[in-house]
């Protein structure tokens, strides 16, 4: 028990980890596609015939006319919306970044976790951590167990030399009488 715990503890999971080591390697292994994905949609978005230079001619039409301050207004905040979109990818695009040392790393630790769980019968790393508490919930209460034992131990020897005295001193006692 105290080797599973002490495998356990050396191998620091966290709740979710597997999941996120999961999503990180899906980005890892799918680079080149999320960034043609990226690019294509920026140029979507931006480029001079893309959705928000037509968006921005449809808004200034309609300025020009009193009534359709309403769908002007919604045209504007879709226009927000997609600039706040395409700032989001421009970011992602430029976070994105092939690194192979990286997914290897990740590769192991998965595996790592992988182990675990096959080894102890687990399906999540939460059921490991809680598989995890009850070992050392069961070493605590072995090793107070035992302490509890050779307290009972120490007071049965004190206790047998009491009696040993006591049959001593009976016997001296019957041995004067006769």
């Amino acid at each position: 028990m105290r080797y599973q715990l002490e495998e356990l503890e050396s191998s620091n999971l966290k709740k979710g980890e597997k999941e996120s080591i999961e999503e990180q390697m899906l980005i890892l292994e799918n680079i080149e596609g999320i960034s043609n994905v990226i690019s294509e949609s920026d140029e979507f978005l931006n480029h001079e015939q893309g959705v928000l230079s037509q968006l921005s001619f449809m808004k200034r039409k309609l300025l020009e006319f009193d009534s359709f301050s309403e769908l002007h207004e919604r045209v504007e905040s879709v226009i927000i919306e997609l600039n706040d979109v395409s700032s989001d990818l421009s970011l992602l695009n430029n976070n994105l970044r092939s690194n192979p040392e990286q997914l290897h790393d990740l590769n192991n630790r998965l595996d790592i976790i992988n182990k675990l769980l096959k080894k102890h019968r687990k399906d999540s790393i939460e059921e490991l951590l809680d598989y995890q508490k009850e070992i050392e919930e069961k070493i605590n209460l072995s090793e107070s167990s035992e302490a509890e034992i050779k307290i009972k131990e120490s007071q049965l020897e004190e206790q047998f030399l009491v009696l040993k005295e006591s049959a001593e001193m009976l016997n001296n006692k019957r041995d004067r009488l006769l």
